[in-house]
């Protein structure tokens, strides 16, 4: 059932799907370090970054930061290689 301030498709989304960034900060594309710190911050920064390009869907913020961690730990396991 719907409330008087919904109309029965106003909460169907787009499914989110994360693409790349035309342009990333150089603190998100760095080679993935050991400090658990500044991985949380760089991974923080891009879930912004894809949260951002989506216009900020609060029903996809856990989708934006784990897309976000495969993105950085990618890069960090590339950057090993």
């Amino acid at each position: 059932m719907t409330s008087m301030h919904e109309t029965p498709d106003s909460h169907e989304q787009a499914p989110f799907s994360p693409v790349p960034l035309p342009e990333t900060p150089a603190s998100v594309v760095a080679p993935m370090v050991s400090d658990p710190e500044l991985r949380h911050r760089r991974i923080a920064e891009a879930a912004y970054f894809l949260a951002e390009q989506q216009g900020f869907p609060a029903d996809q913020t856990e989708a934006c930061w784990f897309a976000a961690e495969q993105d950085i730990d990618r890069e960090g396991l590339a950057a090993g290689q």
